[in-house]
């Protein structure tokens, strides 16, 4: 996840956007399905509009949390309006219930350009929000990569976490 960031940035789709969907919330039960689902169609829409989304995700779960998903995405800032009218309607071809709650969409950094122009403090915000999504790391590697925060991710069943294939492994190694 690390290594798909940093190349990310160097590709000119430094992630700009954080959303977290909390599927148990929205009365989800195959949170996996779910988040492949609105990945899809959040891609297919930026595609049409002429964008490149580019993205990683980790799921959570757990007592008091419930079945949630992080995402961190490159989202082209002109088509930022856009997106925002269709989340709720995304989220309900991924089969959830609309209510307050289930989804938070903010920037990383101060804006969705902030990432755009870079810098120190795109860096530091980055930093935090990838950090957050690898909370849950055991404490050897937290400490290796200077993760502050700790948290259980709690227990899933299936993958725990992905990347995008535009900054996956194979276009790493290509």
């Amino acid at each position: 996840m690390i290594e798909a960031t940093g190349f990310a940035v160097r590709a000119g789709l430094p992630f700009n956007r954080m959303v977290t969907i909390h599927w148990e919330a929205g009365r989800v039960e195959d949170d996996l399905k779910a988040t492949a689902r609105f990945l899809k169609l959040a891609g297919d829409w930026v595609r049409c509009q002429g964008g490149v989304l580019a993205f990683l995700w980790v799921r959570e779960s757990g007592p008091g949390k419930g079945r949630h998903v992080h995402i961190l995405m490159h989202l082209p800032p002109d088509l930022a309006r856009g997106f925002n009218r269709r989340q709720r309607r995304w989220l309900g071809a991924c089969g959830a219930v609309w209510r307050a709650g289930v989804i938070l969409s903010r920037p990383v950094g101060r804006s969705l350009c902030h990432a755009m122009t870079g810098g120190p403090d795109y860096e530091a915000n980055l930093t935090d929000a990838l950090g957050y999504l690898l909370k849950g790391t055991d404490a050897q590697a937290r400490d290796a990569l200077g993760i502050r925060r700790c948290e259980a991710g709690g227990s899933v069943v299936g993958k725990r976490c992905g990347v995008s294939a535009n900054i996956g492994p194979g276009m790493r190694a290509g």
